[in-house]
């Protein structure tokens, strides 16, 4: 019966519009493709971003990928191929989550209503299918950003024969954000539209196919597929669908430890001292904005963290305002987990008044490379710009090579400098010493460490 619903389908999908490509390219490991991912206790927010400990990137090479392109610009093939995009999955009993992040080169899409040719714009086509399935048994839709005005758009073009009828709703089962100059498609199905059964265990197989569709207005359709079977020579055929397992499910590790080395003598801990500024609320695109505020720099728990609303921007800062100019005696930062990448180009930066301007504010202290793990990174000040640290009332943290995040920071000082960012005055001379003894003419030298301390987590 179940083959008989499937070629009827197939009859139907025939009726559909369809453009024909001038170009297709099959992947080299066609029939091969398989990958496993885990489940994780933080579940996948439906917000377009990768959350912290909540997805598992799917590391495709080359092989894995085929291409389908039509004439109407020369370049068309060269597009499909240099088409940029990552993919992560995970997930739950009774889901499946998918997120893929594709560069924006050639994001066209004036879309309204779900057209049946949608896949033909900037585009995710959605593949899903029982790991034994073929021909044209599966769950197929595709979801969209509308390039003019922002809204979001979808269609389904197949229902699994076997399994639910899935009608995908913008905010409970998908969404696009457009950040950081890229797109981000991000999906929840629940397993019973393309899998004859309600849940999923560890150990289970499903298949999945995805199409990342590009347009140029008046020009190509080009797509740059993870696996094919959904459009191109092969047509529609589940067979050749990626076969991903269901993995075991990730703990989260305990947070990491405070520093185990101990303040510099006689420094203040200006992060607790001072007043905090910079943007009251970050990244808004689920309306957890408030929570990620520059307070959440500066709290204690580092499972929160400063996710500023725009990367690279300097209206968006986490720093500290003290009453009286300070030198600064060293740098702790803890990097964003699930995000250390973004630790290259963290960065402190001295300033006095109320406005913060890169161009006028000293750069005390750089990263020139991500973190490797979530551990405390110390930057003594000998690791400072030369002549940077010359003594301000503000200082914050300011990334203006990458997004921004992080979870803590501490920085320590001592009362000093001229308030106006010039070197401070030498310290009065000692008096001389009113007794001849030779003991009183000995003279302490103090030493200090050069580069970066990283404190591990205590085990």
């Amino acid at each position: 019966m179940k083959k008989i619903i499937a070629i009827l389908l197939a009859a139907m999908l025939l009726a559909m519009p369809v453009i024909v490509m001038a170009g297709f390219e099959e992947e080299a490991n066609a029939y091969g493709i398989a990958y496993t991912i885990n489940a994780y206790a933080n579940k996948p927010a439906l917000d377009g971003q990768v959350g912290e400990l909540s997805y598992t990137q799917i590391p495709y090479v080359a092989g894995d990928i085929s291409y389908a392109w039509d004439d109407g610009t020369d370049n068309s093939e060269a597009i499909a191929k240099g088409h940029d995009f990552q993919i992560y999955a995970t997930y739950d009993a009774s889901n499946i989550y998918v997120l893929v992040s594709t560069d924006t080169n050639n994001y066209h899409n004036d879309l309204f209503d779900g057209d049946g040719n949608a896949w033909q714009y900037s585009v995710v086509q959605w593949n899903f299918a029982a790991h034994d399935d073929f021909g044209s048994d599966r769950l197929e839709f595709g979801t969209w950003r509308n390039s003019d005005d922002g809204s979001l758009g979808s269609v389904s073009w197949a229902q699994h024969p076997a399994a639910n009828e899935f009608i995908p709703e913008a905010g409970s089962n998908y969404t696009v954000a457009l950040r950081d100059g890229r797109l981000w498609y991000e999906v929840v199905v629940p397993v019973n539209t393309f899998l004859g059964k309600d849940t999923v265990s560890e150990g289970d197989v499903i298949g999945l196919c995805l199409v990342m569709g590009q347009t140029i207005p008046g020009g190509s359709h080009i797509h740059s597929q993870f696996a094919s079977g959904c459009t191109g020579d092969p047509g529609k055929d589940a067979e050749r669908f990626a076969k991903i397992t269901l993995g075991p499910a990730m703990e989260i590790p305990a947070a990491p430890a405070e520093p185990s080395a101990a303040a510099p003598a006689g420094s203040v801990a200006m992060h607790t001292a001072g007043t905090i500024i910079g943007s009251e609320k970050g990244w808004d695109g689920d309306g957890n904005g408030d929570q990620r505020g520059a307070a959440k720099a500066f709290d204690n728990d580092p499972a929160t963290f400063f996710d500023p609303a725009e990367g690279t921007n300097p209206e968006h800062y986490a720093g500290v305002k003290m009453a009286e100019s300070f030198i600064l005696t060293e740098i702790r930062i803890l990097p964003r987990d699930g995000h250390l990448g973004r630790f290259n180009g963290a960065a402190i930066w001295g300033f006095n008044g109320d406005v913060f301007d890169p161009a006028t504010a000293a750069l005390i202290w750089e990263s020139d490379a991500g973190a490797e793990e979530q551990v405390w990174q110390i930057i003594p000040a000998s690791a400072f710009n030369a002549d940077a640290n010359a003594g301000f009332t503000s200082f914050v943290y300011f990334n203006q090579k990458d997004h921004g995040d992080v979870a803590e920071i501490e920085l320590y000082g001592f009362a000093g400098g001229s308030g106006g960012g010039a070197p401070a005055a030498p310290a009065p001379a000692a008096p001389a010493p009113t007794t001849s003894d030779p003991i009183t003419l000995i003279v302490l030298g103090l030493i200090s460490a050069a580069g970066i301390t990283v404190a591990k987590k205590r085990k």
